[in-house]
């Protein structure tokens, strides 16, 4: 059996590492010549910059695991700082409950407790999109 793969993110490389592992022939196709997908960085302009939005952090141990058995040492951690820019200031992320209260007017901050307190009692049942997966998480 020859399976083909399509993509080189994470989730393609992982697939056939795993694949390969079981004696499966494998062949990877990509758009681009070289693997990673969205998690990569590219030069531009003499500047490295990361492709997309997306930063591959693998919460559990199982898929960390395999990802670091899958590139071996070649990888890079990355410290990244990440915050949300709002028009009274910046926010770090995750979010810090007590400084959105403090930074936010009691009005604010009641319609946003409301919000996700209704997003919370009637929050979709399933996952079968983007929105309803940002709906049951988030309110």
């Amino acid at each position: 059996m020859k399976i083909a793969v399509i993509g080189a993110g994470p989730a393609g490389i992982c697939a056939a590492y795993e694949l390969s592992k079981a004696g499966v022939e494998v062949e990877v196709f990509d758009s681009a010549n070289v693997v990673g997908g969205m998690c990569r960085s590219i030069t531009l302009w003499e500047k490295t910059v990361d492709i997309g939005s997306h930063i591959f952090y693998p919460e559990t141990p199982q898929v960390k695991a395999l990802w670091l058995e899958a590139v071996g040492n070649d990888y890079r951690y990355i410290d990244v700082k990440r915050a949300i820019l709002t028009d009274d200031g910046v926010y770090s992320y995750p979010l810090k409950f007590s400084k959105v209260i403090l930074n936010r007017s009691v009005g604010e901050t009641m319609l946003g407790a409301f919000s996700y307190l209704h997003g919370q009692l009637w929050r979709p049942r399933n996952e079968d999109s983007a929105e309803a997966w940002v709906i049951r998480r988030f309110g």
